[in-house]
């Protein structure tokens, strides 16, 4: 009985002991556990001290200025205009108030994005010019601003604060801006609000790190920040001076340092750069948040569930040819400027609130934006435009390894827009016409193309309907014979006129169909969502489709010009256009909300107060039965059924 206790007294201490030592381990190794997972696949190296970090830098210049000589050889050092414009995401918590209202539109179910607006069902919270502005939506008609968190511009340089964007969690606001200061120049600044009690707003956390922002996303109650952070490689070289990367945490109170053996390097990179990966959780503001960083750089962020994955653009030569001073790339493998030769992709695991690298890969081509991008069932998928103007869809493994691809998709055309819908890719390349490709992405190893249908115009986004249609927006467009002085035809040019909205049946993948479309316009008509899905307003239950428009017009009986492109037309009309949209009667204009004046039109130019006016609307949202406007100046409400005005806000009465 006596040996029976010592032996289950015994067994209770092993436990006690290597439970403490367990719990105090979790307590440490946050950094080490996630330094273990990546070098468990990259292998990763630290940058280590200043001299290590020079000569990386100088292998960085020396690659440079072999390809900017091959610029020079190829285009007689003129910049080509080739680029793609890079495009800056329904389904995210919804909190107390009611649950009949929009939110953000975002790329993945259950991973939120960041914007100016956010709802919550009976507040909206706007981050304007100077201030963030807590409205009470409900009820409509007694809609106020209650209160406003001011900017602190004090220590910013030449009024170069941008406010970026705000995220709300439960009783949390988070707001995310840019600036520019003297001691650390760029910086990211990221603050947490405890806005429980909105007639006594607290900040509750205060992260600031040198670097300009990319990108960010929120899973439940964690936040994901990706910035970058450029490097004075001169001043590196030349003075051989370089201050280290520094942030400042609220947790701690204190500006923390990042010394060279903290900093992993990326297998390859080709800019003098910092990454940086920080995260922590909103509803813990004494936590200190996690800070990872890279020497290297990110162009373009997605992420799922699971994973964050960041591309960047990689230029590399392809020979091995040399003289006698120095490597030469011959202007036969020119690489153009802004397209650039290769994306590196980097995957992070996310665990408990934390990114941790676990492999990288590289595919030819570059990403438009984060629609190029997808992973479903473990595969991760992407799509690029190569240099000599070539698409492609590349599926990777689970390591990052391709396991199926489709290259050289509508050669000497480059895409204009991407979406993954399951196991299909939808994608729309254009240079005279838009085929709208069908790709079928089932087997991972095999993937085709199904279908495709060529119309004239192009889709700048695609957005799901349902599963077996898909709403493209973008820009109509007209052909143009060119003729030289004799009437000589030398080709067809391609011109872009108004807005275009279309609604494709993919129902035959095979033969997909343009169902409805609507024109709004003349050359030159505008809307932010062409550039950012966020701008839009979409509810299939409600049969509701909103998204703000800048409206140009040419009036009547004016000529093409000489060359025969059509003419620009004059700014006549900027608000949202608001349409009931089914498969039946397609697009149907219900009415269009503005938040300018009769006087503001008559007083306003062709050009800035056309694409530049705090009276613009940006947003537009909708809380039970009413639609919500906002611009810089003004909230509007409506009523969603008749769009008769309720009540409109001045949000610059402080």
């Amino acid at each position: 009985m006596k040996k029976k206790r010592i032996v289950v007294f015994g067994i209770i201490l092993i436990g006690m002991v290597l439970f403490i030592s367990f719990k105090k381990g979790n307590v440490n190794n946050n950094q080490e556990d996630r330094e273990k997972l990546s070098k468990s696949t990259l292998q990763l190296n630290k940058v280590g001290n200043f001299e290590n970090f020079k000569n990386i830098l100088k292998n960085m210049e020396n690659n440079n200025k072999k390809y900017m000589r091959v610029v020079d050889d190829a285009v007689g050092g003129k910049s080509a205009d080739r680029g793609i414009v890079n495009q800056s995401e329904s389904a995210v918590e919804k909190t107390k108030g009611s649950n009949d209202y929009s939110s953000t539109n975002i790329q993945v179910t259950g991973v939120d994005e960041g914007d100016l607006i956010k709802t919550d069902g009976e507040y909206i919270y706007h981050a304007g010019k100077e201030c963030i502005n807590i409205i009470k939506a409900c009820p409509s008609d007694e809609a106020e601003v209650i209160n406003r968190i001011m900017y602190d511009k004090s220590a910013d340089r030449n009024n170069e604060f941008h406010p970026m964007e705000l995220y709300n969690y439960k009783n949390y606001l988070v707001f995310i801006s840019c600036g520019y200061v003297e001691n650390w120049n760029e910086y990211t600044r990221v603050m947490v609000y405890d806005i429980k009690d909105k007639s006594n707003i607290k900040m509750i956390k205060d992260y600031k790190i040198q670097g300009n922002y990319l990108s960010s996303r929120r899973i439940d109650n964690n936040l994901y920040i990706v910035s970058n952070k450029y490097i004075d490689i001169y001043r590196v070289l030349n003075e051989n001076k370089d201050e280290p990367l520094k942030y400042f945490d609220s947790a701690s109170n204190k500006e923390e340092s990042i010394g060279y053996d903290k900093i992993n390097c990326f297998p390859e990179c080709s800019e003098p750069n910092y990454l940086i990966v920080s995260s922590f959780k909103i509803d813990k503001p004494d936590e200190l948040v996690d800070v990872s960083t890279y020497l290297g750089s990110g162009d373009c962020i997605y992420m799922s569930s699971e994973n964050l994955y960041i591309a960047a653009n990689h230029y590399e030569s392809n020979t091995n040819s040399k003289d006698s001073k120095d490597e030469v790339i011959k202007p036969s493998v020119f690489i153009p400027a802004y397209y650039g030769n290769k994306t590196l992709i980097y995957k992070f695991n996310l665990r408990d609130g934390k990114a941790a690298l676990t492999c990288s890969s590289k595919v030819d081509g570059r990403v438009l934006n984060q629609f190029s991008m997808d992973e479903d069932k473990g595969y991760f998928r992407i799509a690029t435009t190569t240099e000599d103007m070539k698409n492609n869809i590349y599926i990777l493994d689970k390591n990052l390894d391709i396991k199926g691809k489709i290259e050289d998709i509508a050669p000497n055309e480059k895409i204009y827009s991407v979406r993954y819908m399951g196991d299909r890719a939808y994608m729309v390349t254009f240079r005279k016409v838009d085929p709208l490709f069908v790709i079928d992405l089932k087997n991972p190893e095999a993937p085709k193309i199904l279908g495709k249908l060529k119309i004239p115009g192009y889709s700048d986004y695609l957005h799901p309907y349902d599963e077996n249609h898909i709403i493209g927006f973008g820009k109509d467009t007209v052909e143009v014979e060119r003729k030289d002085s004799n009437g000589i035809s030398h080709g067809v040019n391609a011109y872009y006129l108004g807005l275009k909205v279309a609604m494709f049946d993919i129902s035959d993948v095979n033969n997909p169909v343009e169902m409805f479309k609507i024109n709004i316009g003349d050359r030159g008509t505008y809307s932010e969502l062409l550039e950012n899905h966020k701008a839009l307003l979409f509810s299939k239950e409600k049969n509701l489709l909103a998204f703000p428009v800048t409206l140009m017009e040419t009036g009547k009986n004016v000529k093409k010009n000489e060359n025969g492109m059509p003419p620009y037309g004059k700014f006549v009309y900027q608000g949202a256009y608001i349409y009931s949209i089914n498969l039946k009667e397609g697009f149907k204009l219900k009415g269009r909300i503005t938040h300018m004046s009769n006087s503001d039109y008559l007083k306003a130019g062709d050009y800035e107060d056309a694409y530049s006016n705090d009276k613009h609307i940006e947003r537009i949202i909708y809380i039970k039965d009413k639609i919500y406007t906002i611009s810089n100046k003004m909230l509007k409400i409506n009523d969603m059924n008749s769009l008769k005005e309720i009540k409109s806000i001045d949000l610059y009465g402080i």
